[in-house]
């Protein structure tokens, strides 16, 4: 339909033009035979049929692909089940006093273990389920093999175990001595009295994320202020401040040293109590202001500069200087729970936060 339209469109410009050729020798006014509203058509018809193309070219374009995952997992899958039935792989396994844990599904793959004598895991096998990759990690690192014609996956991972086995094993016994050092580190009594000090508190269990084992320092209200971290990769020990999101992890080797200075200068404030303190800071900077200064005179109120407190909140109250004797009219309140600023009454209901405060909708209560 669309090529019909689209030589129709032609035939009529062809005609039109030859048409006024003849009026234009005659002497006469020429006119437009081309139908602006059919060329319009004939526009949107080519936008629509763009539409369905690509619409047509993401549809197959995906068809294809999950066709392609789906084989690439099947091979894969394949790969993972032949460590268990390769003789050869089997014979180097137990030769080196190695074990092969079963193969175990979750949302985001198929993946296994390979275990030494003392259950040290010396490589995990992950198939993903996203790309089709069989992803094999070690302690420091990982690779997604490159298996040759001329070779199986299994064959592949055995040379690859009989190459790397003993560097692997190295690493492990690093990284313990390394975690162990971290553990002991903390545990200094000089480290455990200054964490104490400023109300800090350890982790000894990391988050392991990225090839690194993150040991996390937190202030009284469980907020992480700094890291402890421990690279896998070239097992360095490095001091990260949390908040200073310009301060890049710097490498330490001892930390017994280095901790009691990098906790001297971290921030270990939790967050609502600096927006405590900066609500206070705020207030203390109006009550000071001049121009504040002057409309108090001339209201005849006062509010104390130093507030007076229970548990909960710090009370800036507002007085009435009315013959000599003052009267109670309100109090801005700061919460301590969130350092947001509110408004009271006299006996402390009715709180509004002072942000949202409306002297209209006021007067009409």
């Amino acid at each position: 339909m669309v090529d019909e339209v689209g030589k129709l469109n032609q035939v009529t410009a062809m005609l039109g033009q030859d048409l006024n050729e003849v009026r234009s020798f005659l002497v006469m006014p020429t006119k437009r035979y081309f139908d602006d509203d059919l060329e319009d058509a004939s526009q949107d018809s080519d936008s629509n049929q763009d539409a369905l193309q690509l619409a047509l070219f993401k549809y197959v374009s995906h068809l294809g692909e999950q066709e392609n995952l789906h084989q690439k997992l099947n091979v894969g899958l394949n790969d993972l089940n032949t460590l268990f039935s390769n003789e050869s792989f089997k014979n180097y396994l137990n030769s080196a006093g190695l074990t092969i844990s079963s193969i175990s599904e979750s949302a985001n793959d198929w993946h296994l273990s390979i275990i030494d004598g003392e259950n040290r895991t010396i490589l995990y096998i992950y198939l993903d389920k996203t790309t089709g990759d069989i992803n094999v990690q070690n302690v420091s690192g990982k690779m997604i093999p490159e298996v040759l014609e001329s070779e199986t996956f299994a064959s592949h991972l055995e040379s690859y175990l009989k190459q790397n086995l003993d560097t692997i094993s190295s690493s492990i016994k690093q990284l313990t001595n390394k975690k162990n050092y971290i553990l002991e580190s903390f545990n200094n009594e000089s480290i455990r009295q200054i964490f104490e000090s400023r109300k800090l508190s350890a982790s000894t269990s990391p988050i392991d994320k990225d090839f690194k084992l993150f040991y996390e320092i937190k202030n009284e209200s469980k907020e992480v202020v700094a890291e402890v971290i421990l690279d896998k990769k070239d097992f360095s020990i490095q001091l990260k401040d949390y908040r200073d999101s310009g301060n890049v992890a710097v490498k330490v080797t001892d930390l017994v040293s280095a901790i009691p200075p990098f906790v001297e200068s971290l921030d270990t404030i939790p967050e609502v109590q600096k927006k405590v303190i900066e609500a206070k800071a705020k207030l203390s900077a109006t009550l000071d202001d001049k121009g504040f200064k002057v409309l108090l005179e001339k209201l005849n109120l006062s509010i104390p500069r130093d507030p007076r407190e229970d548990e909960y909140r710090y009370y800036y109250d507002i007085y009435a200087v009315i013959t000599g004797k003052t009267k109670l009219l309100g109090s801005i309140v700061v919460e301590k729970a969130t350092g947001i600023v509110n408004i009271v009454d006299p006996n402390g209901t009715n709180t509004t936060n002072i942000l949202f405060f409306d002297p209209g909708l006021k007067k009409k209560l």
